[in-house]
């Protein structure tokens, strides 16, 4: 949270949500220390769906730089053609090249329009060389890191002892299930509700204020000021058959 300012309402419910959901999984580490496992495997299923995710979005951005360079090529060739002709009767070219930059302009918002994550880079790279970047050095890169992935899952399958088991430690969890098992269901009704009034584009979204009164700022400053504590609690007290106790320092 910023020290210079008071938190915004969309910031308070984030580090409120964000700290009560850590409270949670370390009652579930204290209740049962097998929930270590549900949390490595979950995470390595939502690591690589992350990665395949990103896989898909990188082909969806080279086929859109792709059309991008088909429509930039139309804008140049039409350019050159009326700027030619132009000349030719010693016509105005200046506010022929100011329409056709005008068109280049709209054609890179339409692809920041798109959620491109290298639509900046596009422009500066061009869109041909953009394409080539993404598919010989970003995609390469990703797939290796796909690859150490799902070296892991592999290990951590053979460890779960049977594929039933395996696709269970790497179920998502429900939250309000959780929250539930750990006693905590109304503190995740409570902040899931102002969340989604906050974030939710319903009819209670669009018409109300979208700020957090001064009373629920005030409950969730004080939630958080508890919570810190409780989690470092829950820290402390953590215990696990083997663990040792000692500490890792590095220094120059």
């Amino acid at each position: 949270m910023p020290k210079e300012r008071l938190p915004s309402s969309l910031e308070l419910i984030s580090a409120a949500r964000n700290l009560f959901e850590n409270i949670v999984w370390l009652k579930l580490f204290e209740e049962r220390y097998e929930w270590g496992g549900r949390f490595y495997g979950i995470f390595l299923k939502e690591d690589l769906d992350d990665i395949s995710d990103l896989l898909q979005k990188l082909e969806s951005e080279i086929a859109l730089f792709e059309q991008a360079q088909v429509d930039d090529e139309t804008i140049t060739n039409s350019m050159i053609a009326e700027v030619t002709e132009a000349k030719s009767i010693d016509g105005d070219t200046t506010t022929i090249i100011t329409k056709y930059d005008r068109l280049r302009e709209a054609l890179d918002q339409q692809v920041r329009r798109s959620f491109s994550l290298y639509a900046a880079a596009s422009k500066f790279n061009g869109y041909t060389y953009q394409i080539h970047l993404l598919r010989e050095k970003e995609i390469p890169r990703i797939l290796k890191w796909k690859d150490k992935i799902e070296a892991h899952r592999k290990v951590f399958r053979t460890w779960s002892g049977s594929d039933s088991k395996f696709d269970k430690l790497s179920k998502k969890i429900t939250w309000r299930l959780a929250a539930k098992s750990v006693g905590l269901e109304s503190q995740y009704d409570y902040l899931y509700r102002l969340s989604s009034r906050l974030l939710h584009s319903g009819p209670m979204n669009i018409i109300t204020e979208k700020n957090l009164t001064k009373q629920e700022q005030m409950v969730l400053l004080e939630y958080v000021v508890v919570a810190v504590r409780d989690a470092f609690d829950l820290v402390e007290r953590f215990d696990y058959p083997g663990r040792l106790n000692m500490i890792y320092v590095e220094t120059d």
